[in-house]
């Protein structure tokens, strides 16, 4: 068995367990042996607690006869971190204004647990006392969930009931489809967004613009490819791993759309950390719809999935 742990950003752990496998589990020397069942579960279980905060979950898959393991695989993903900020910022500035005070205990309720990524629920209920303090501290540096639903009804309270503070964005995208050779290309990418008060116009643009190519790119181009029976990565290098050159994305255009909304928080900023690319590959899969009629829900799109 092979135990793969792979870190896709801070606090944030994925690991696989890739091996083939058909009775039993085949190993570089030629025997064969039954899976430790036992000790899968206590590797994955391992693995989780070393990846908190933030863990996603952890998986495993024993290629050839296809079992499966999870911990955790329904729990959503953590709060994003596009919130931290104005959250942290929202509170600070009602601490500032005597709304709230940072020592103040909260008592927590069984309906104020959000069934999301949150230590201070797990904690409930041989914990339900928390200072303003300590549930900032969560839902910043740790995302957590619970703390930052509390927090954002103590200092937004009914006047944010019905509101959203959420930015938006739409994509576009241009597709030419090759009628002999099945090739896709996106000429044209247009996003327009609404992120509120722009900080810094330059950067944020940089933001976008690479999001909306990352979405492209990740329809049309990039996979990552496993040897089954070694259970290694083929293309981990840059010249196998395909990822988008100028030529792949001609014109690419952005949009920032003026909005100001002062109930959001005292800046009216609003995150747009990943806005661009979410919706991006979904815009390139519906302009393939749109010039072939076919839905391909499998990314990226390959050649031999077009049929025309």
């Amino acid at each position: 068995m092979r135990l793969v742990p792979i870190r896709v950003m801070s606090r944030v752990i994925v690991a696989s367990l890739l091996s083939h496998a058909s009775a039993g589990i085949a190993h570089a020397g030629g025997e064969s042996t039954s899976l430790d069942r036992a000790r899968l579960a206590s590797d994955i279980g391992r693995i989780a607690d070393a990846a908190r905060p933030g863990v996603l979950g952890v998986g495993v898959a024993v290629l050839g006869t296809n079992e499966q393991w999870f911990l955790e695989r329904d729990r959503p993903l953590p709060m994003q971190s596009v919130f931290k900020a104005p959250l942290g910022a929202a509170v600070l500035d009602a601490v500032d204004r005597g709304q709230l005070r940072l020592d103040s205990t909260v008592v927590l309720r069984e309906r104020d647990l959000s069934v999301s990524y949150s230590p201070v629920a797990a904690a409930y209920p041989s914990r339900t006392q928390w200072t303003v303090e300590e549930l900032v501290t969560r839902a910043v540096e740790t995302s957590d969930n619970t703390a930052a639903d509390v927090l954002m009804r103590m200092i937004g309270g009914p006047d944010l009931n019905g509101k959203i503070a959420y930015a938006f964005g739409a994509e576009f995208v241009e597709v030419r489809i090759n009628r002999w050779t099945h090739e896709v290309r996106a000429p044209r990418l247009v996003g327009a967004f609404a992120a509120g008060r722009i900080m810094n116009p330059r950067t944020a643009r940089s933001q976008l613009m690479g999001g909306l190519i990352w979405g492209m790119s990740s329809a049309l181009l990039e996979a990552t490819e496993i040897d089954q029976r070694n259970a290694r990565y083929i293309n981990d290098n840059l010249a196998d791993y395909l990822l988008p050159v100028n030529a792949d994305t001609p014109s690419v255009e952005v949009i920032m759309l003026s909005e100001r909304d002062d109930q959001v928080n005292p800046a009216g900023v609003k995150g747009l950390g990943e806005l661009a690319n979410v919706g991006t590959n979904a815009a390139v899969c519906n302009a393939i719809f749109h010039a072939t009629g076919q839905r391909i829900r499998k990314l990226p799109v390959r050649l031999e999935n077009l049929e025309i």
